[in-house]
């Protein structure tokens, strides 16, 4: 998938979660978006991040000047 697509609105708009690395710590991430409405906290940590990106939610996971480090398919197609 086109990186470009990802950080797209049309990507953006797709994605079930978007998480966010904290520049202070690296094994914590913001929630800046959760479509499915799962958590009550608005800060995960790492192992969390991974198992949503093995499941069958679109994800994106940025830096905080908003580059993807890590995504899984988005819009049903996956990049192989």
């Amino acid at each position: 998938m086109d990186r470009d697509n990802i950080n797209s609105y049309t990507g953006r708009c797709f994605a079930h979660f978007i998480f966010e690395r904290v520049v202070s710590n690296h094994d914590e991430f913001l929630i800046i978006k959760d479509s499915p409405q799962t958590f009550t906290e608005k800060r995960v940590n790492r192992e969390t991040v991974t198992w949503y990106l093995k499941s069958r939610y679109n994800v994106i996971v940025q830096d905080h000047h908003r580059h993807v480090i890590a995504k899984n398919y988005i819009g049903g197609k996956q990049d192989d």
